[in-house]
Formats: C-alpha cells, structure tokens, sequence
C-alpha cells in the first residue's frame, strides 16, 4: 500500500499552491476518467462495472478515496471480537494483535479490501489517490476543491461519483460537489462529461431499481469480473490484514449488487437537475420527548424547529457542529427561542452526535427535558 497517494486534511485549508500529491499529478494523452468515491467499497458496489468497462476501453482510470470509512460500525463488531479473543485465546497471529482496533489500522484494512478489488479491475496503486476527510462529515467545499485541482490537472477527464439520492450524507454531498463543478465549467463554456452512480439503489427490490424514476439502467460489461470484486471485501485473512470489512458492513448491498446484471445512473441534465442538488440536507429526529426538523444551511449551521410531543410549544434554534472529538463522536452547540402561552422564551443546547445516527442533547428549553436522546434520519 506504500504507493497509495495520500492528501492531507490540513492541506485543503492552505492557501499555497496546489495540494495534490507528486503521483497524481502529469499530463497524459490516454483519456481519463476520474471516480470520485465516498468511501471504500461504494467504488465497486455501485461502478465496479463501469470501472472495468473503462479500463477495457483503454481508459486511465483514477480513483479518489475521500474518506477511509472510519465510522463504520463494523469497529464495534472487531471490538467485540477482540475482548473475545482476549479471554479465550492467546494473543498471537489470530488472537487480538491481529485485530484493528485503531483507526489507522481500520484504514489500512478497509483500504487493503479496496486495492485488492481494483487490481481486478485494472486500477494500480499509483491510480488511487487518498483525501482524509473525516467519514460522515464531508462538506461540499472541500470536495470541491479536491475536484477542481483534479479537473485542471486532467482537462478533459470525464467525472463520476454517487448520487444524492443516496442515504448517506457523504455520498449525496460527492454529488453536490461534482454538481457545482460542472456548472462552473458550464459558466466558463466547457461542458464537463459527469455521472453519478446510485449505490443504495440495490437496497430496493430488484424488480424496481430499473423503473424508479430519473434512473438509467447500465448493463454490467462482465458480471463474473464484478463479482470477484466484490469478494474481495468478504476475505478473512487476519495474517494478511483482511477483515471481511465490507460485507460485515452493507451485506444485502454486497449480495444483490453481485446478483444484478446492471447499476444505475441518474438521468437529469445540468439545466432541470433536481433541487436535492441545489440544498442543504433535511434532517428529522426523533427524541425521546418531541421531534425535530433541521435544515442544514450551510456546512457548519442547521435551522431547527423542535416541538414537544404532548403540548404546542415550538421553537426555532440555529445550531452550529464543531469537528470530531473522537471516533464516530461530534459536538454541537446553539440557542434559539421557544414559543409559549405567556411569551417568547430563550434557551440553549448542546450535545453530542454519535456514529451520524443518534444524538445525546442537553436542553434549557422550558417543554423538553433537560436531557434528551434522539435517533435521527436526513433526506
């Protein structure tokens, strides 16, 4: 993996010169296209076909991994196994040494899954370019600005990612990113060869993926050379630093995608692309005593309206998130107003979001309990 091309976070936040690394860089008369992916295994679950139709094309294919999926649960699970281990067998080659625990550890396994599923595909080491944006977290801007350096490096290239109708927060602001890319090259009179890729599509039935609405249906060039990809990410080779990451991680994903003779593209052209490109997320909660609705205005500021369940006392906050505190754990902190019978009433929050699934919030708001649990969904 020593070849890797590594961009470092505080790199991006640097006004001097560019910050791609030396093995990305150099003109090159093959055409190119460049996969920019939100994760390791979203790559070959939701392109993998199209990624060796490319090579097979002739095509340089380069491939942006814009986080290492750090906040994947399947830590959790390789915790759980260590402890195990610990009390029923030696440490050693197969006991809890053998375990990544770390977060550069899990990197480097998750990454090892990736690599080896490219080299099927005909991408090298020296094709695969690694931005360490933290998991759950990517902001647009910064995605951007990778995309830009890249689009100038290679003129011409053609440009790939997921789509933002995808659950996942990383992969649907990939998609605003690009978005923004092409319609600044539009501005400038280029038209930037884009597509984004559905990779949650293979959660729904199979008889719908090809009928949703705005989708295309790409037929995969060679399935069996997909799916010996895609088992890649289901090798347990503890010795050689392979956890079997990927399938532990969306298993359904892994088993259809390898079943479906297709993958599946957005349809939308720059001038009528649908508004979920153009804003910020909707976030809603559940808590344990109301709900709330969010709306996320920019990268560091959601608007929120909150109401109790068992009276009309709502009220509108803004909430600003700070950065990651430690694995799959993120602060924030706001105040906003409450509206009730006898008058207007301030208040102030904090909390912490944990795994981009649930949040743990301590409240002033008068119809809230002090301390509140939430489990939320964005769309």
């Amino acid at each position: 993996m020593k070849h890797i091309c590594l961009i470092v976070v505080a790199a991006l936040v640097t006004a001097a010169g560019s910050f791609l690394p030396v093995c990305a860089a150099g003109a090159t008369d093959q055409p190119v296209t460049i996969w920019h992916i939100p994760h390791p295994d979203d790559e070959i679950l939701g392109m993998g076909g199209a990624i060796y139709e490319s090579t097979l094309a002739g095509r340089r294919n380069i491939v942006v991994m814009y986080t290492v999926g750090e906040s994947s649960l399947v830590r959790i699970n390789l915790f759980i196994l260590a402890l195990w281990r610990s009390v029923s067998e030696p440490s050693g080659s197969n006991g809890v040494g053998s375990i990544p625990l770390r977060s550069d550890d899990f990197a480097r396994a998750r990454l090892a899954e990736t690599l080896s599923a490219l080299s099927l595909l005909g991408v090298d080491e020296d094709s695969v370019i690694v931005v360490s944006l933290p998991d759950g977290a990517i902001v647009p801007q910064a995605a951007l600005a990778v995309m830009r350096e890249l689009a100038e490096r290679y003129p011409g290239a053609a440009h790939r990612t997921t789509s933002v109708f995808d659950p996942h927060v990383d992969h649907r602001n990939l998609a605003r990113a690009l978005y923004s890319l092409a319609r600044e090259y539009r501005d400038k009179g280029i038209e930037l060869d884009v597509g984004f890729y559905r990779v949650y599509i293979y959660n729904s039935p199979s008889s719908w993926r090809a009928q949703s609405p705005g989708v295309l249906a790409v037929p995969v060039v060679d399935p069996d050379r997909k799916r010996q990809a895609l088992d890649e990410f289901s090798v347990w080779d503890p010795d050689a630093g392979r956890f079997a990451i990927g399938v532990q991680s969306v298993r359904r994903l892994f088993l259809e995608a390898a079943a479906d003779p297709h993958e599946y593209m957005d349809v939308f052209s720059l001038d009528a692309a649908p508004w979920v490109l153009r804003r910020g997320d909707i976030k809603l909660t559940f808590y344990n005593d109301g709900l709330g609705l969010g709306y996320r205005v920019d990268p560091m500021w959601t608007a929120r309206i909150d109401n109790p369940y068992t009276q009309l006392a709502p009220s509108v906050s803004l909430i600003g998130k700070g950065p990651p505190v430690a694995y799959g754990l993120r602060t924030y902190l706001g105040g906003g107003v409450s509206v009730l019978p006898g008058g207007l009433q301030a208040f102030w929050l904090t909390g912490v979001d944990l795994l981009n699934r649930i949040v743990l919030e301590y409240t002033t708001h008068p119809g809230l309990g002090s301390v509140r649990i939430g489990l939320y969904t964005v769309f």
